[in-house]
């Protein structure tokens, strides 16, 4: 872990979802994949499908796909049946649910602010039934302006009734490092996900950066001693 934040006067935790709260990026890749390969004739790489981040899952393929327009609808359908349809849904990252447990029995509220559409952000979380943790959820058809805008953010917040002072951003990506700071929350770097890039993130200047989940579970309990 890296940083010497105060963060004993956190009342709130923003989550960011994919790569952050659970492994969900080899299962949509090869959702997505799946989609792509009858349609542009190839698998595209984890770096090129995470290029076009930032809007809905229903953005990222209509980008890409953008030379077949009439099917869209038709690759999201595809790409939510793959994952309904895997053999093992997304795992949580180790240590998630006591991190989340532990927040809660604190009084610490939660919420999740991610481009994600709602529809697969459900599709991820039902089966995992995590949805009783958070008390505002932000998906990416909630706000007009994407992340890196900070929106999605400041309505999770006014839902929680938090105000920017007192919440921590958790997230995976350089956009979420931005969000927060354009909120005013402190803004903890996750790099526990196998595609993470500390080195970038760290040049993001977040107020922490944790390479484990464990990391950032004592970082905020310490904080609270």
């Amino acid at each position: 872990m890296s940083g010497t934040t105060d963060l004993s006067l956190i009342r709130a935790v923003v989550f960011d979802f994919d790569g952050t709260l659970i492994d969900t990026l080899p299962l949509l890749f090869d959702a997505m994949n799946a989609e792509f390969v009858p349609r542009i004739g190839r698998v595209l790489s984890p770096v090129e499908i995470m290029s076009h981040f930032g809007p809905t899952e229903q953005g990222v393929l209509a980008s890409i796909l953008h030379d077949f327009p009439d099917s869209h609808e038709a690759a999201f359908a595809g790409m939510k049946r793959y994952v309904e349809q895997a053999d093992e849904p997304a795992q949580l990252y180790p240590g998630i649910v006591d991190l989340l447990t532990e927040l809660r029995d604190a009084g610490i509220q939660l919420g999740i602010f991610t481009g994600k559409s709602r529809i697969m952000l459900d599709v991820f979380l039902r089966p995992l039934g995590l949805q009783p943790f958070f008390g505002a959820m932000i998906a990416g058809e909630d706000v007009s302006r994407s992340k890196p805008d900070a929106e999605g953010l400041v309505k999770v917040l006014n839902l929680l009734g938090v105000s920017p002072v007192e919440a921590l951003m958790v997230g995976d990506s350089t956009s979420d490092i931005r969000a927060a700071r354009d909120a005013g929350t402190l803004v903890c770097a996750a790099a526990w996900d196998r595609h993470a890039e500390p080195d970038v993130l760290a040049a993001a200047g977040p107020d922490l950066l944790c390479r484990t989940v464990a990391e950032l579970r004592d970082a905020l309990f310490t904080a609270r001693r």
